[in-house]
């Protein structure tokens, strides 16, 4: 048998009967027993023995090139109206021959993360899913297993696309991973054991790396030092595929901004940074070229050079221009603060409107 843990080779995963990924790594556990400890009177050596079984969460990653039920199951995850599934893990070497075979019933999937972005990066992009079963068992390896997946365009976790309402999103260099988890309780009744239910989902914070920007800043003076809590957003993360078309998206809800921090250094070639972190009500998985079912009809997708720095195309005729921009906040009555500023040019425009230290504030005005 191989080890559980799998990180060379190919691993199918098969739900439900249906073939939806190759995982790239993966670390299964089919049974761990819990050890109690009992202490006997008059010996010294405390009694050892098993007082259950536990199995913990299946843990692997995979690429784009996923089935659309994988892509939908991980919507109703995070929709919370999921249904518990069964499946196996078929790890194969380069013949195809099944070398190892991992059965597992009951499962939900209780943890989605999405990758890092980074502009400057030129590393593929995997989702990272946690699946907790009721039960798991090894069987014996057998036979062969071929399955050959739907191509999708390349995935680099330098192309993306951030979209706030109101806000000027294009320099947006980095953001976080995003680790979203369900949560599950058990409530026993008595001394029989029962099946973990879900109580809630916990949707990350968006955390966002850019240079200087206005917009940003006056968004967190007022909403945080003035308390316009009223002033939450809407916006979108695409994944892009190389030819610009989004692979998926992820929409958010009740966006607030609740910290702002500023970096300096003075040796690096943008001198002023800012962190933006923000918190999000709700969101939710849209497919793309990713999750679109097999039987639909996609285009064709050629190969092209990897965009390193998808933020930074000119995207002018697509967007609206600058002045059409909807801002739901209000703005620090600051002579020459409405007008756009260069990103070059923020930093110093910051710091004469008071945006970076040492700064005076303008109480906004808000309306009733």
């Amino acid at each position: 048998m191989v080890a559980a843990h799998v990180n060379t080779g190919r691993v199918a995963v098969v739900i439900d009967g249906e073939h939806v990924c190759w995982a790239t790594s993966v670390e299964a556990d089919p049974g761990t027993g819990e050890v109690v400890e009992r202490a006997v009177a008059g010996d010294m050596f405390m009694l050892k023995q098993l007082g259950g079984v536990r199995h913990e969460p299946i843990r692997l990653s995979c690429g784009p090139e996923i089935a659309s039920s994988l892509f939908a199951w991980m919507q109703q995850m995070i929709s919370g109206v999921q249904q518990p599934k069964n499946g196996r893990l078929i790890a194969v070497d380069t013949t195809g021959s099944v070398v190892d075979q991992f059965n597992f019933g009951n499962a939900l999937i209780t943890g989605l993360t999405l990758p890092a972005l980074d502009a400057s990066s030129d590393q593929a992009g995997q989702f990272v899913i946690e699946l907790s079963p009721e039960r798991a068992t090894l069987a014996p390896p057998q036979g062969s297993y071929q399955f050959v997946s739907r191509p999708v365009a390349d995935w680099l976790v330098s192309n993306f696309r951030l979209t706030i309402a109101g806000l000027d999103c294009t320099n947006v260099a980095q953001i976080d991973a995003l680790p979203i988890s369900v949560q599950m309780v058990q409530q026993p009744v008595g001394t029989q054991p029962v099946p973990k239910v879900v109580s809630h989902l916990e949707i990350p914070d968006l955390n966002a790396s850019l240079p200087p920007a206005l917009d940003f800043a006056e968004w967190h003076e007022n909403f945080v030092n003035y308390g316009a809590t009223q002033l939450v957003k809407h916006g979108q993360l695409d994944y892009l595929a190389p030819t610009l078309q989004p692979l998926f998206s992820v929409t958010f809800d009740q966006l607030g901004i609740y910290k702002l921090t500023r970096s300096y250094d003075a040796s690096a070639q943008e001198r002023l940074r800012f962190r933006a972190s923000m918190y999000c009500g709700r969101l939710q998985l849209s497919p793309g070229i990713v999750g679109q079912p097999s039987s639909t009809s996609q285009p064709a997708v050629t190969s092209a050079p990897p965009l390193s720095r998808v933020f930074l195309q000119d995207q002018a005729a697509a967007a609206p221009p600058a002045a059409s921009r909807v801002s739901t906040f209000t703005r620090v009555p600051s002579e020459g603060l409405e007008r756009d500023v260069p990103a070059d040019k923020a930093e110093a425009e910051l710091i004469q409107r008071g945006f970076a230290p040492p700064y005076v504030p303008v109480k906004p005005k808000l309306d009733d």
